[in-house]
């Protein structure tokens, strides 16, 4: 029985081990959250030209969702300077290198609208500020430019306000690939109230060609649309997806939820929706997208989406159940064969009966003579 006991304490150490003996990078309160950096977009493209395109510059606005900063940063303006570099293709066929130098230009809180209180009020579980850069350009001597390529990586993330976490928005290849269209046009709003997040989202249905997002709480906070385009990416290349935005009563608790729904097929396998820009084209107006933690934000392809909803135990879950297993059933197999060699009384040999035969003969042929 000893052995049995100390196989299975060996398998409930092997299993709480395989959970949770990870590295950690970072110890932090139970309380305390990431701050994430997501870069969004661009806006108010405008180029300044004095003398028929010579010495002139252009400038625009870069806009981040701040998530979980330190509020005390943003009002400092302890910010990282940066700059984006690129290339500019002119109408007259030249190339010109260029350099942005982006500087902090603001930021907003961005505060939800309850109509139940008739209040605007700002939601301190998930702190979301919009900070806005204002890039220039270093002085240029071409053309008219008819492209920019942003030849910075992106993707690399622009690290600002010691950000624990650096991310892109799918919908930045939107704007990035369309900055001229933004000629002296704002999408941003610079009102304290603008833009609205679609918060806490999880999908009501999703597959390559459509999904259905239901935003997690039950706040009046964004505005009923049929023209409301989804800004993303497939595959790098630009998608407006047009949408349909309403407010639905959930009959599981009887509460009033946003909905944002897919108006046509499209192709969205390997997009991911999360801090994607959903924008009311009738009004100019804007909100984010932010999904539930845990929340699959990407689209999967088909056969992919299907194993995902059928279930199914992790390559590390099946060894925590498995191995732990093997061990108790060698522990068991070691306790049979222990057990199974427990001495045993022998029985006698041939030798010592032969020998004791012999004795008794040899007594009987005494007494005869």
């Amino acid at each position: 029985m000893m052995i049995v006991f100390l196989s299975l304490l060996a398998s409930m150490t092997f299993a709480q081990k395989s959970q949770n003996d990870k590295p950690i990078n970072h110890l932090r309160n139970l309380d305390e959250k990431i701050s994430e950096t997501i870069l969004l977009g661009f806006d108010n493209y405008t180029p300044s030209i004095p003398n028929g395109y010579k010495n002139y510059s252009i400038i625009f606005y870069t806009y981040f969702l701040a998530k979980n900063w330190n509020v005390s940063y943003l009002h400092d303006n302890y910010l990282n300077y940066f700059i984006i570099d690129s290339k500019i293709n002119n109408t007259d066929k030249t190339q010109n290198q260029v350099n942005f130098n982006c500087t902090f230009n603001g930021s907003h809180k961005i505060n939800y609208y309850d109509n139940d209180i008739d209040y605007y009020y700002y939601l301190d579980s998930d702190k979301f500020d919009l900070v806005r850069y204002l890039c220039q350009s270093d002085y240029i001597d071409g053309g008219i430019p008819r492209f920019i390529n942003f030849t910075y990586n992106f993707s690399g993330g622009i690290h600002l306000n010691n950000g624990e976490k650096d991310s892109v928005s799918s919908s930045f290849e939107v704007f990035k690939n369309d900055l001229l269209q933004f000629k002296n046009k704002t999408i941003f709003n610079n009102s304290n109230i603008f833009p609205k997040i679609l918060r806490n989202a999880t999908y009501v249905s999703k597959s390559p060609t459509s999904f259905k997002i239901r935003q997690g709480i039950s706040i009046y906070n964004l505005d009923s649309s049929n023209n409301i385009q989804l800004l993303t990416n497939y595959n790098g290349n630009p998608r407006r997806i047009p949408c349909v935005g309403e407010y639905k009563t959930n009959k599981t608790d009887d509460k009033t939820y946003y909905y944002l729904e897919s108006k046509s097929s499209n192709y969205l396998t390997n997009t991911d929706l999360n801090y994607a820009i959903a924008n009311i084209t009738t009004k100019d107006e804007i909100f984010i997208i932010n999904f539930q933690e845990g929340e699959n934000s990407t689209i999967l392809p088909e056969k992919e989406q299907y194993k995902k909803n059928s279930g199914g135990l992790s390559t590390g879950g099946i060894c925590a159940i498995v191995i732990p297993a093997l061990i108790v059933l060698l522990g068991v197999g070691a306790l049979v064969f222990f057990l199974s060699r427990r001495a045993v009384p022998s029985p006698p040999q041939m030798k010592n009966i032969a020998n004791n035969t012999m004795g008794v003969v040899a007594s009987s042929e005494a007494i005869n003579k």
